[in-house]
């Protein structure tokens, strides 16, 4: 029967037969279409950013932590391909499967904080920390830059990292 049949009141009450055909294969959503809707990464990560981070460290920009938390590639130098993973934080981590000791690969480190709390944030240089109009010159992969940069100088010379103002910018602006 390709339609419900539904008795007459009369007849029966409590029958009905609702065996329908099955609908046809392009009338049915795809996989990825259905898998997407249900993936909630995207909203959890902008409540993330929004709700924490946004007001505490500013400075990082939805951009750079929505690559972070969806790739886990926090400081992207130069336009460069990332295809292979980055095994240098890998380690193992004992623990039983089905009762037996067992060697697990993996990262155990912490991937609900991001790596711009650590290098990204703050810095000494306040030219990296000024804002025009509500928003920041710099970003915090700048920042970052700056702040690892002046900690391989200051490992390699003793001294302290500074970028030079240009002689030509100082004069254009009169400082």
């Amino acid at each position: 029967m390709p339609y419900p049949q539904f008795h007459s009141r009369g007849s029966s009450p409590h029958t009905v037969d609702v065996s329908l055909p099955p609908p046809p294969v392009a009338t049915l959503p795809r996989r990825h279409v259905r898998l997407r809707s249900y993936d909630s990464r995207l909203n959890v990560l902008d409540w993330d950013y929004t709700m924490e981070l946004q007001p505490i460290a500013s400075i990082v920009h939805k951009v750079h932590f929505r690559e972070w938390r969806m790739t886990g590639l926090a400081f992207e130098l130069r336009d460069s391909n990332y295809i292979a993973p980055n095994r240098s934080l890998a380690s193992f981590a004992a623990g039983r499967l089905r009762g037996a000791s067992v060697f697990k690969r993996g990262f155990w480190g912490d991937v609900i904080n991001s790596p711009f709390a650590a290098v990204g944030v703050e810095c000494d240089d306040e030219r990296f920390v000024k804002q025009k109009n509500g928003q920041h010159v710099k970003t915090a992969c700048d920042v970052a830059f700056y702040n690892v940069l002046g900690w391989l100088t200051a490992l390699e010379t003793g001294r302290k990292f500074t970028i030079r103002v240009r002689a030509s910018l100082v004069r254009a602006r009169g400082h």
